[in-house]
Protein backbone atom coordinates (compact mmCIF):
# COMPACT_ATOMS: atom_id res chain seq x y z
CA UNK A 1 0.00 0.00 0.00
CA UNK A 2 1.52 3.79 -1.05
CA UNK A 3 2.57 5.49 1.78
CA UNK A 4 -0.08 9.19 2.34
CA UNK A 5 1.58 12.49 2.51
CA UNK A 6 0.72 12.77 5.89
CA UNK A 7 2.70 9.43 6.31
CA UNK A 8 5.59 10.48 5.01
CA UNK A 9 5.76 13.78 7.31
CA UNK A 10 5.09 11.84 10.38
CA UNK A 11 8.44 9.71 9.06
CA UNK A 12 10.71 12.52 8.74
CA UNK A 13 10.01 14.60 11.49
CA UNK A 14 9.93 10.97 13.59
CA UNK A 15 13.76 10.66 11.90
CA UNK A 16 14.77 14.28 12.87
CA UNK A 17 13.46 13.56 16.24
CA UNK A 18 15.35 10.22 16.40
CA UNK A 19 18.54 12.25 15.02
CA UNK A 20 18.29 14.57 18.03
CA UNK A 21 18.04 12.22 20.51
CA UNK A 22 20.95 10.01 19.23
CA UNK A 23 23.06 12.89 19.19
CA UNK A 24 22.54 13.50 23.10
CA UNK A 25 23.36 10.17 23.59
CA UNK A 26 26.71 10.20 21.59
CA UNK A 27 27.50 13.65 23.54
CA UNK A 28 27.34 11.77 26.64
CA UNK A 29 29.17 8.68 25.52
CA UNK A 30 32.01 10.78 23.63
CA UNK A 31 32.43 12.88 27.43
CA UNK A 32 33.48 10.01 29.06
CA UNK A 33 33.50 8.39 31.93
CA UNK A 34 32.45 10.30 35.25
CA UNK A 35 34.88 8.14 37.23
CA UNK A 36 37.62 10.45 35.75
CA UNK A 37 36.19 13.83 36.41
CA UNK A 38 38.61 16.57 35.77
CA UNK A 39 36.81 20.46 36.47
CA UNK A 40 37.33 22.71 33.21
CA UNK A 41 36.57 25.50 35.34
CA UNK A 42 39.67 26.19 37.63
CA UNK A 43 39.78 26.41 41.11
CA UNK A 44 40.60 30.30 41.16
CA UNK A 45 38.28 31.23 38.26
CA UNK A 46 36.53 34.58 39.10
CA UNK A 47 32.80 34.04 40.01
CA UNK A 48 32.11 34.23 36.59
CA UNK A 49 33.73 32.95 34.23
CA UNK A 50 32.79 34.33 30.36
CA UNK A 51 33.53 32.14 27.18
CA UNK A 52 33.66 32.76 23.65
CA UNK A 53 32.90 30.31 21.02
CA UNK A 54 32.65 30.21 17.23
CA UNK A 55 32.52 27.31 14.91
CA UNK A 56 30.91 25.53 11.62
CA UNK A 57 27.65 23.81 11.82
CA UNK A 58 25.23 21.53 9.94
CA UNK A 59 21.40 22.39 10.13
CA UNK A 60 18.89 20.02 9.24
CA UNK A 61 15.57 20.52 8.49
CA UNK A 62 13.09 17.57 6.97
CA UNK A 63 11.12 18.57 3.75
CA UNK A 64 7.46 18.14 4.04
CA UNK A 65 5.01 17.96 0.64
CA UNK A 66 1.70 19.02 -0.18
CA UNK A 67 -1.68 17.62 1.62
CA UNK A 68 -3.14 14.59 0.72
CA UNK A 69 -5.93 16.19 -1.55
CA UNK A 70 -4.16 17.19 -4.46
CA UNK A 71 -0.56 18.49 -5.84
CA UNK A 72 -0.46 21.79 -3.46
CA UNK A 73 3.75 21.86 -4.01
CA UNK A 74 5.72 19.12 -5.00
CA UNK A 75 8.80 19.74 -3.25
CA UNK A 76 9.14 21.64 0.31
CA UNK A 77 12.14 23.40 1.61
CA UNK A 78 14.38 21.32 3.59
CA UNK A 79 17.17 19.24 4.01
CA UNK A 80 20.99 20.02 5.43
CA UNK A 81 23.02 22.69 4.63
CA UNK A 82 26.01 24.41 6.56
CA UNK A 83 26.52 27.45 8.36
CA UNK A 84 28.27 28.98 11.48
CA UNK A 85 27.81 30.04 15.08
CA UNK A 86 29.12 32.04 17.47
CA UNK A 87 28.31 32.71 21.33
CA UNK A 88 29.30 34.00 24.55
CA UNK A 89 28.90 31.74 27.65
CA UNK A 90 29.47 32.89 31.16
CA UNK A 91 29.79 29.98 33.47
CA UNK A 92 29.30 30.71 37.48
CA UNK A 93 31.43 28.75 40.08
CA UNK A 94 28.07 26.75 41.21
CA UNK A 95 28.49 25.55 37.60
CA UNK A 96 24.78 27.52 36.34
CA UNK A 97 25.21 28.89 32.87
CA UNK A 98 23.73 31.49 30.47
CA UNK A 99 24.27 31.84 26.56
CA UNK A 100 23.73 33.84 23.88
CA UNK A 101 23.88 32.17 20.39
CA UNK A 102 24.10 33.38 17.33
CA UNK A 103 23.33 30.66 14.25
CA UNK A 104 23.15 31.19 10.89
CA UNK A 105 23.50 29.62 7.20
CA UNK A 106 23.26 29.53 3.55
CA UNK A 107 20.07 29.32 2.38
CA UNK A 108 17.97 26.38 2.09
CA UNK A 109 16.97 26.14 -1.73
CA UNK A 110 14.75 24.31 -4.33
CA UNK A 111 12.81 24.72 -7.23
CA UNK A 112 9.30 24.68 -6.44
CA UNK A 113 5.66 23.88 -8.62
CA UNK A 114 2.35 23.37 -8.24
CA UNK A 115 -0.86 25.12 -6.77
CA UNK A 116 0.57 26.99 -4.17
CA UNK A 117 2.77 28.35 -6.27
CA UNK A 118 1.97 31.89 -8.26
CA UNK A 119 1.91 31.08 -11.92
CA UNK A 120 1.78 27.35 -10.93
CA UNK A 121 5.93 27.29 -11.09
CA UNK A 122 8.48 26.14 -11.70
CA UNK A 123 10.29 28.46 -9.74
CA UNK A 124 12.96 28.68 -7.50
CA UNK A 125 12.53 28.86 -3.71
CA UNK A 126 15.01 30.05 -0.62
CA UNK A 127 14.95 30.07 2.57
CA UNK A 128 17.20 30.82 5.56
CA UNK A 129 16.84 30.62 9.29
CA UNK A 130 19.04 32.82 11.58
CA UNK A 131 18.75 32.15 15.07
CA UNK A 132 19.94 34.79 18.20
CA UNK A 133 19.21 32.43 21.42
CA UNK A 134 19.76 33.07 24.98
CA UNK A 135 19.76 30.09 26.92
CA UNK A 136 20.44 28.85 30.23
CA UNK A 137 21.64 25.52 31.46
CA UNK A 138 24.37 23.60 34.46
CA UNK A 139 27.74 22.54 33.65
CA UNK A 140 28.06 18.94 34.92
CA UNK A 141 32.16 17.40 35.18
CA UNK A 142 32.30 14.09 33.06
CA UNK A 143 35.78 12.63 32.23
CA UNK A 144 38.29 15.05 31.15
CA UNK A 145 35.60 17.54 30.33
CA UNK A 146 32.24 18.58 30.79
CA UNK A 147 28.55 18.30 29.27
CA UNK A 148 26.73 21.37 29.44
CA UNK A 149 22.89 21.06 28.90
CA UNK A 150 20.97 24.48 28.19
CA UNK A 151 17.63 25.30 26.87
CA UNK A 152 15.72 28.57 25.83
CA UNK A 153 14.57 30.92 23.61
CA UNK A 154 15.57 32.08 20.47
CA UNK A 155 14.26 34.96 18.34
CA UNK A 156 13.47 33.71 14.41
CA UNK A 157 14.91 35.76 11.28
CA UNK A 158 14.23 35.64 7.74
CA UNK A 159 11.55 35.66 4.79
CA UNK A 160 11.01 32.65 2.42
CA UNK A 161 11.17 33.46 -0.82
CA UNK A 162 8.91 31.79 -3.82
CA UNK A 163 10.19 33.31 -6.74
CA UNK A 164 8.74 36.81 -6.59
CA UNK A 165 7.13 36.43 -3.59
CA UNK A 166 8.49 37.19 -0.59
CA UNK A 167 6.58 35.56 2.34
CA UNK A 168 6.97 38.27 5.43
CA UNK A 169 5.63 36.19 8.47
CA UNK A 170 6.19 32.34 7.31
CA UNK A 171 9.19 31.94 9.32
CA UNK A 172 7.71 32.90 12.21
CA UNK A 173 9.90 34.88 14.91
CA UNK A 174 9.91 33.07 18.51
CA UNK A 175 11.26 29.19 19.25
CA UNK A 176 11.77 27.39 21.75
CA UNK A 177 15.30 25.46 21.70
CA UNK A 178 17.32 23.08 23.64
CA UNK A 179 20.74 20.95 23.63
CA UNK A 180 23.98 20.30 24.81
CA UNK A 181 27.49 21.41 24.23
CA UNK A 182 30.17 18.84 24.99
CA UNK A 183 33.33 20.24 26.35
CA UNK A 184 37.13 18.94 25.57
CA UNK A 185 39.42 21.18 27.48
CA UNK A 186 42.83 22.26 25.33
CA UNK A 187 45.36 23.90 27.67
CA UNK A 188 44.32 26.59 30.32
CA UNK A 189 42.30 28.91 28.46
CA UNK A 190 40.85 27.04 25.56
CA UNK A 191 38.60 24.25 24.58
CA UNK A 192 36.97 21.88 21.90
CA UNK A 193 33.30 22.03 21.75
CA UNK A 194 30.57 19.65 19.83
CA UNK A 195 27.39 20.98 19.85
CA UNK A 196 23.41 19.90 19.45
CA UNK A 197 20.83 22.33 19.40
CA UNK A 198 16.90 21.59 18.30
CA UNK A 199 14.75 24.41 18.20
CA UNK A 200 10.77 23.93 17.51
CA UNK A 201 9.68 27.53 15.70
CA UNK A 202 6.24 28.70 15.89
CA UNK A 203 5.77 29.51 12.31
CA UNK A 204 3.62 31.83 10.61
CA UNK A 205 0.59 30.84 8.71
CA UNK A 206 2.43 31.15 5.19
CA UNK A 207 5.07 28.78 5.81
CA UNK A 208 2.71 26.33 4.24
CA UNK A 209 3.11 27.76 1.09
CA UNK A 210 6.53 26.89 1.09
CA UNK A 211 6.71 23.64 2.46
CA UNK A 212 8.83 25.16 5.95
CA UNK A 213 8.54 22.69 8.63
CA UNK A 214 8.90 24.03 12.45
CA UNK A 215 11.77 22.03 13.49
CA UNK A 216 15.59 22.58 13.36
CA UNK A 217 18.63 20.69 14.60
CA UNK A 218 21.74 21.94 14.40
CA UNK A 219 25.30 19.71 14.91
CA UNK A 220 28.73 22.07 15.43
CA UNK A 221 32.41 21.59 16.09
CA UNK A 222 34.25 25.09 16.99
CA UNK A 223 36.53 26.23 19.53
CA UNK A 224 35.86 28.12 22.95
CA UNK A 225 38.52 30.58 24.63
CA UNK A 226 37.78 31.27 28.68
CA UNK A 227 38.47 34.99 29.05
CA UNK A 228 39.79 36.17 31.80
CA UNK A 229 42.25 33.15 32.85
CA UNK A 230 45.67 33.51 33.17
Amino acid sequence: MPLTNATLRRTRRSSVHELAASGVTLLLLTVGSPASAQSPVPADAPVLSPRVTVGAITSIQPRLHGGPDGPYLDHSLGGAVPGVAAGVKLVAKWRALVAAELSTTVPLKVMQSGRYVKGLGPVLARHRDTLLSLLVGAQLPVGIGALEPCAGISVVFGSPIQGEVRYENAAGDVAFTTGADAVFPVGRRGAIIASLRYSIVARGDDARYVGLDRYIVRIGAGYALQLGAK
